[in-house]
């Protein structure tokens, strides 16, 4: 069969008699098939087709239009997951996922000037200040965390100590103090002259809670039974020494006064009746003793006569540290 064929002249012409062209009878009229170039040498067959388009044999290619069409169904659904895309053509407005120096993947959320609802449990790290408002239910904050009804307990704590005064009135932040009585045997003639031992060496045992403890003597009160008033002078040792005897000169050795934590002086007695007492308060001497226990004697700078051995009582207000 001869292939194309040639018109009668160069005008416009039909085909020579008896030439037949293939066309297709439709209701308008015969419409002109065209061949596809790649269809089987002399075959006029129709390449295949449906209302959904032409019919495309794949031939030794099929496994890999299959393949194909796999991959670009995963990736739209990469994409759905990254951008909120979905087949329905719904979803939001999502920032790209995001993979931080770790490892972790991370996304953010933009509520458009809408609310979010998160489902579940969400973890939180506490990290300078948080305004929370309009919340309902119970919100568990870290352990340890200052609320504003706890700072209003510590304020009220601080309110109840009194402006001035060394003692607290809470319970709760107190000092530790103990009042430590001694009674040094005294005599009562010859009369002492001035610059002589009163008594014999005071030990005020336990005067700090433990070994090499410091202490701060706040107070000291001195009874005289007998009314004598004399000026007196507490000299106290953080540790033990050697005492000078009763009724003679207080005379300590170097070694011993090198131990002394400070000297107090009595002198503003108050007489009553048949006694009199007198008061040294806000001393404040501090001391850190060897063991638990601070030593002292009292030295007289007048001449006292005592009535009895037991007419002076002395007495420490300490501070524990």
């Amino acid at each position: 069969m001869a292939d194309n064929v040639q018109f009668q002249s160069a005008q416009l012409a039909t085909p020579a008699s008896g030439t037949t062209v293939s066309t297709d009878e439709a209701a308008s009229g015969h419409i002109q098939r065209v061949k596809l170039a790649y269809s089987a040498d002399g075959v006029d067959t129709h390449v295949q087709a449906n209302a959904n388009g032409l019919l495309v044999n794949t031939g030794a290619h099929l496994d890999a239009v299959h393949d194909a069409m796999a991959l670009t169904d995963q990736a739209i659904a990469v994409k759905a997951a990254i951008f909120g895309h979905n087949s329905g053509g719904g979803g939001g407005s999502y920032e790209p996922v995001k993979v931080t120096p770790s490892g972790a993947l991370t996304v953010e959320v933009n509520d458009g000037g809408g609310s979010i609802t998160v489902d579940g449990t969400v973890a939180a790290t506490q990290s300078g200040t948080w305004n929370l408002n309009n919340i309902t239910g119970t919100v568990a904050l870290p352990t340890g965390a200052a609320t504003e009804f706890s700072l209003g307990l510590l304020g009220s704590n601080f309110a109840a100590v009194k402006s001035g005064s060394n003692i607290l009135t809470q319970s709760t932040i107190s000092l530790n103090q103990t009042r430590i009585t001694v009674q040094p045997v005294v005599s009562t003639t010859p009369a002492y002259t001035a610059k002589d031992a009163v008594g014999g060496k005071l030990t005020f045992a336990n005067a700090a809670r433990s070994s090499g403890g410091s202490i701060t003597v706040q107070a000291v009160v001195v009874v005289d039974r007998s009314q004598q008033m004399p000026a007196l002078e507490l000299v106290l040792f953080d540790r033990d020494f050697t005492a000078s005897n009763d009724n003679a000169a207080f005379d300590p050795t170097d070694a011993d006064l090198a131990y002394c934590v400070g000297v107090v002086k009595i002198g503003d007695w108050s007489d009553f009746s048949d006694n009199a007492v007198a008061v040294r308060t806000g001393i404040g001497l501090a001391a850190k003793l060897e063991g638990t226990d601070l030593y002292g004697q009292l030295v007289t700078r007048s001449t006292p006569t005592f009535v009895a051995t037991t007419d002076i009582v002395v007495a420490l207000h300490i501070v524990r540290d």
